[in-house]
């Protein structure tokens, strides 16, 4: 006790309160793990599946590979997939979607090089655009912030090399 009782009175004003308080909720505060809930996330028919983005509402999107060993972007809203392909594409990956409903990402068109990676944004109608950035060879749309600005990266032939941040909104395209 002769050990505390000199700690203590050697400690002054807040610097001792606080250490004092800091003890105490230490010794009392209880410790409550954090309960998660997960859900696992498997389209039907698929090998594989990984998910890329969500949105306030809970809606989900990402990408599974098939039976046939096709690659397609999916949308889980309420339960229920909704398979998102790019016209034309034999891949297609789904990576962010906005709070509307918006889906962007990326796609694969049958004979471009393996490095290749095309841009798009799928409105909440189900309408496909490409999301190009001007002088580049391919282009990753990752998100799609609530003013419609979408968020990904480019590259050249090299993918990683080259590869740089990019914005792509209403006002122009910026590289980061």
């Amino acid at each position: 006790m002769k050990v505390i009782r000199k700690t203590l009175s050697s400690m002054s004003g807040i610097s001792g309160f606080l250490a004092v308080l800091a003890l105490v909720l230490t010794l009392v505060a209880p410790v409550r793990a954090q309960e998660r809930e997960y859900t696992t996330i498997a389209p039907p028919g698929a090998q594989s599946s990984t998910a890329f983005g969500i949105n306030a509402q809970g809606d989900v999107v990402g990408t599974f590979v098939d039976q046939n060993s096709v690659q397609h972007g999916f949308l889980l809203r309420h339960g229920e997939f909704t398979v998102i392909d790019f016209p034309g594409a034999h891949v297609t990956i789904a990576r962010g979607i906005g709070q509307g409903g918006e889906i962007v990402g990326s796609y694969r068109l049958p004979g471009d090089p393996a490095v290749a990676s095309r841009g798009f944004l799928r409105d909440n109608h189900g309408q496909f655009f490409n999301v190009r950035y001007p002088g580049s060879s391919w282009e990753i749309a990752q998100r799609i912030l609530p003013d419609g600005t979408i968020v990904g990266c480019r590259h050249d032939q090299d993918i990683m090399g080259s590869m740089r941040g990019v914005t792509i909104g209403r006002h122009g395209a910026s590289e980061k």
